[in-house]
């Protein structure tokens, strides 16, 4: 028996009515973390990149890619080239110097992540005023699973969601402000973290998420 044709349309406008205004509301929820939708990054030309990187993403895995660093005896500090006081260099950047402070890193294994197609995010750290940190998420293509690496740290993806990922890092911190941030927000806004020689200035409006950790013995 044949549906009535007027209840079918119905049926097929109330679904375009739901995925337009899904669509409309430019966000979507990935395991318990709101995220807006980011159109995909502009391909890039492996090839093209300056040397040092091209060296640094010839490993494949995130663990090759921390003895690798260490191999070259890896300098965590400041990167040289950028002006006293500055922060967030480039990839390129710092590995073409083998120096670089927490965001650096980040960046290089965001980068890592890219090539292996993985779904990642930097995570910034604020305790108190003064003090932050910046960390690394990553979903591994295969499993689905999420992990973390905080160079030389390197947490597997064993975690069913991005949160439970930050969560096990964050239970070795003090009670802490976080705030994610999606690397395509970057280059949607031009912003050429990859290779630039410019100080990378991330701002609050980038973050995608964000939220306030304690441990739970702090909550009454």
């Amino acid at each position: 028996m044949i549906e009535n044709p007027s209840r079918i349309n119905f049926i097929i406008f109330t679904i375009l009515v739901l995925v337009t205004t899904l669509a409309a509301s430019g966000c979507f929820l990935t395991k318990g973390i709101s995220i807006r939708v980011i159109p995909s990054p502009t391909p890039l030309d492996w090839s093209e990149l300056p040397q040092p990187v091209q060296e640094f993403l010839l490993n494949e895995t995130y663990t090759d890619e921390i003895q690798w660093m260490q191999d070259r005896n890896w300098d965590y500090q400041e990167v040289s080239g950028l002006p006293p006081g500055s922060i967030n260099a480039s990839p390129s950047v710092s590995l073409a110097q083998m120096t670089g402070e927490c965001f650096e890193t980040a960046a290089m294994f965001s980068l890592l992540a890219r090539k292996l197609g993985q779904e990642n995010f930097l995570i910034h750290i604020r305790q108190g005023k003064s003090i932050t940190h910046d960390i690394q998420l990553f979903r591994d293509s295969t499993t689905g699973q999420w992990g973390y690496v905080d160079y030389p740290d390197y947490g597997m993806a064993v975690n069913t969601s991005a949160r439970d990922a930050l969560m096990v890092y964050l239970e070795k911190e003090v009670p802490v402000e976080w705030m994610m941030f999606d690397w395509r927000i970057l280059e949607e806004r031009g912003v050429d973290w990859i290779t630039t020689g410019d100080d990378i200035v991330l701002f609050p409006s980038y973050a995608v998420d964000e939220g306030i950790y304690h441990y739970l013995e702090t909550i009454q």
